[in-house]
């Protein structure tokens, strides 16, 4: 693929490369099998999407893409919730009420304890813009430096939390130098800006609407703290194992998407 020349979120580094992981040879080598009827879709694929998102999901969701795709290969799409965070859609996955859903590799990874059948198909790599830390208009805080002794919010074990974490790292600072304050990213986004909290660590469109309030200042983005946090989707293994031409339909349509947005 072209190198981008458009920024939008995390699609900007995906339009750079968006991989293929393990379904190479998930396309059948039989003959094509009679199309499965409308009212009798071959599968269902479950589809979790996350509250904030900008990515190939969510825009090929919105274009209607991603279900024509699926459609073409004989299934259906079916939208479950959204979330407001990777976590719960794997615990849907987990309780069978999900089939796919999109995350940050470090959620993906803490994932895998609670369930090791989150199978990775595709993975965006970071751009480095689309998330970081912003703080308050009356923090007083410009830099890593000034976080110390400061109330950050953070999700708990996921992004926002790893970039903090980077963040103080590359500063010299110990994690204890900071108020670690553990909140869903939506009651996160209610602190931030209700000011109960000097600084959020977060991303995609919930870092955008942070950065863009009123005397907020970005204090790092996840490129300057060095974070290697890609975006990957995640399938359930046994869905995969069962519908594996449903699950390469998707990947498809995501695919799609990031050469549309190289292209605009």
């Amino acid at each position: 693929m072209r190198t981008p020349t458009t920024r939008r979120g995390l699609l900007a580094a995906a339009a750079a490369a968006l991989s293929l992981a393990g379904l190479t040879a998930c396309g059948s080598d039989e003959p094509d099998a009679a199309p499965a009827s409308a009212a009798e879709p071959a599968a269902t694929v479950r589809i979790a999407v996350l509250n904030g998102a900008d990515n190939a999901l969510a825009l090929s969701r919105a274009d209607g893409s991603l279900e024509q795709a699926v459609t073409a290969a004989g299934g259906k799409a079916e939208w479950v919730g959204p979330f407001p965070a990777f976590a719960p859609a794997a615990e849907a996955i987990k309780a069978g009420a999900a089939d796919i859903t999109v995350g940050g590799l470090l959620s993906w990874v803490g994932g895998l304890a609670a369930n090791p059948d989150l199978v990775v198909f595709g993975r965006q790599p970071d751009d480095g813009a689309g998330s970081g830390i912003v703080a308050t208009a009356d923090s007083g805080v410009k830099t890593v430096a000034d976080l110390k002794g400061k109330k950050v919010a953070v999700n708990q074990a996921g992004t926002g939390e790893y970039l903090l974490l980077k963040a103080l790292e590359k500063e010299g600072l110990s994690p204890d130098d900071v108020e670690r304050v553990y909140l869903p990213v939506t009651d996160g986004a209610t602190a931030f800006q209700s000011g109960k909290v000097d600084a959020w660590a977060t991303w995609g469109n919930f870092f955008a609407s942070a950065a863009s309030a009123e005397g907020a200042h970005v204090v790092a983005t996840a490129g300057d703290v060095g974070s290697r946090n890609d975006t990957v989707y995640v399938v359930d293994r046994s869905f995969l194992d069962e519908h594996p031409d449903v699950v390469k339909a998707v990947y498809d349509a995501f695919d799609a998407e990031v050469e549309k947005v190289t292209a605009d």
